[in-house]
């Protein structure tokens, strides 16, 4: 929200006024940076000490950028190293701000690692500490401010906050950092970064196995509002890798990693993808591990096998993106079979019944398409020679 001058006023004490009671039904008034930065609240004719954040950022590039607004001078008498480093954050803006003003430990941690101090201003903010209790472990070493705050705090730690280059600076970047340390191993899966941004790791929860992806550099540079935005317009690139990751362990592809991390863009791991789907397409058992099926009630051919694991039923599913993995009831109930149809198209085809009873179920395609007329008639034909040869 940007502070226009209708809303704000400063006093001849140098107190910034924010009046938006026509929208909000609020009206602070701001102490200077010398007094501490103490925020008021207007309650029954009263100024009332307002203990928590107002959420109405002062510093920002709209109000240090406008000469004209009140609030562009009353954020100049803040030290401009504070309002460079200030610039990053909009969530607790106010408290970090507050601690600052008021303790030589809390600026000597804004300069060294912000990140940390807004740590710490989210602990008072939920209310688990007072700002006696912050100032206490603000003098302590900063693996040690991070121990009291999430329980575990190591050299790499501190490292990989100094690291992280915020969006924006909101409430859902702070939930990713820390989720990031409890976790662990984020800062040693970027280590090689010199800046890491919030919605690299964000993306790196949810894909852990593409810390070493080229294609990272590059989503890295995009901006985004919030960090949802970053995640739903990296997702297809970043599922996709993670598809042709799961496909190449099943083929049992060497080095990997190293095949998948080279691919600099969608394009590059399509084709990865299309030639790999191919060579699976053509096993006629992708796992044969796992726990056993009984015996399939029609034997297979060249281009029709059975499905007798669940782990291959598993993958079956997963390749051909549907829902096969719900037959295992029905499979071990006797009631119906699953088989992986190779030619004249790729499929998955159920049969339901067995001996002469046996008839087709289910038969689908990649993603529940139908299969050709030419396919369906392969497969009458295998049904009808096996039903033939009991009758003989």
């Amino acid at each position: 929200m940007i502070l226009d001058q209708p809303y704000t006023q400063i006093s001849s004490e140098g107190d910034l006024y924010i009046d938006i009671r026509n929208r909000l039904d609020v009206y602070l008034k701001y102490t200077s940076w010398d007094n501490g930065l103490k925020v008021y609240r207007r309650h029954n004719g009263n100024w009332e000490p307002e203990d928590r954040d107002p959420d109405l950022p002062l510093i920002s590039e709209a109000h240090i950028n406008s000469p004209n607004l009140p609030v562009y001078h009353f954020i100049r008498q803040i030290p401009e190293n504070v309002r460079l480093q200030m610039l990053s954050f909009n969530y607790l803006q106010t408290t970090m701000l507050q601690m600052a003003a008021g303790s030589k430990k809390a600026l000597d941690l804004l300069y060294d690692i912000p990140v940390l101090l807004w740590l710490v201003a989210e602990k008072y903010h939920s209310g688990e500490w007072s700002f006696e209790k912050c100032d206490i472990v603000l003098g302590k070493k900063r693996k040690s401010i991070l121990k009291e705050l999430l329980d575990t705090g190591t050299k790499a730690d501190i490292k990989f906050l100094k690291k992280i280059k915020l969006m924006h600076g909101e409430q859902d970047e702070i939930k990713v950092i820390t989720e990031a340390i409890r976790e662990g191993n984020q800062g040693g899966r970027l280590k090689h970064w010199a800046l890491i941004p919030v919605q690299i790791i964000a993306l790196l929860q949810r894909f852990p196995n593409l810390s070493e992806a080229v294609f990272l550099r590059v989503l890295s540079e995009k901006m985004y509002d919030r960090i949802a935005d970053g995640i739903a317009d990296s997702y297809r690139i970043c599922k996709l890798w993670d598809d042709i990751y799961q496909m190449g362990s099943v083929l049992n592809i060497d080095n990997l990693s190293a095949i998948l991390n080279q691919a600099k863009d969608v394009d590059a791991l399509q084709k990865i993808h299309d030639r790999w789907m191919e060579r699976l397409h053509r096993k006629e058992t992708i796992i044969s591990s796992g726990k056993a099926f009984r015996p399939p009630p029609i034997p297979g051919d060249n281009n029709i096998y059975p499905i007798q694991t669940f782990d291959d039923l598993l993958a079956e599913g997963k390749l051909m993106h549907h829902c096969v993995g719900g037959y295992v009831n029905k499979i071990n109930g006797g009631d119906s079979y699953l088989y992986r149809v190779l030619s004249p198209q790729r499929a998955t085809l159920e049969i339901i019944g067995q001996g002469r009873q046996a008839r087709i179920g289910e038969f689908r395609r990649l993603y529940n398409q139908s299969p050709s007329n030419n396919t369906y008639l392969t497969v009458m034909n295998w049904l009808e020679n096996f039903k033939k040869n009991l009758t003989c």
